[in-house]
């Protein structure tokens, strides 16, 4: 399947353009792009490098000694990562350096990752019940 081609734009959006598309119920060209970008962190290996690389940028090789697997294994997950925008390089030489495109993408995953901690400790979230803090139910 492939992702839908990104139109590019004749300048920046402003911040509050980007806000408003993306509060924008009605974009189903963005539903689609955003649920094409969450396959990216369908794996668990790349939710890993993710994190990884929350603390900076590092090489195929320090990913890989971090992760337990084989060089060809990362270099694919990060070729997906890289592919879909998650991910960007830099080279220096024969190095190749990878870092997190956006940090907002960081604190989304961390976002997630701090709700399901919630989930399994029973916690509600507090835009859910109401509240101005997590209940315990």
């Amino acid at each position: 399947m492939s992702s839908p081609k990104r139109r590019p734009l004749a300048r920046k959006p402003s911040e509050e353009e980007v806000v408003a598309l993306a509060l924008a119920g009605d974009n189903l060209e963005l539903f689609a792009r955003h649920a094409d970008f969450c396959r990216v962190f369908s794996d668990d290996k790349r939710l890993r490098i993710m994190w990884l690389l929350g603390d900076g940028e590092r090489t195929v090789s320090e990913i890989t000694a971090h992760l337990g697997v084989s060089l060809q294994n990362t270099s694919q997950h990060l070729r997906v990562m890289r592919d879909k925008g998650a991910v960007r390089t830099r080279r220096v030489g024969q190095t190749i350096y990878y870092s997190i495109a956006n940090d907002k993408i960081l604190a989304g995953c961390r976002l997630i990752r701090q709700a399901l901690i919630e989930l399994d400790a029973g916690l509600a979230s507090s835009a859910i019940s109401g509240g101005d803090s997590p209940t315990v139910e």
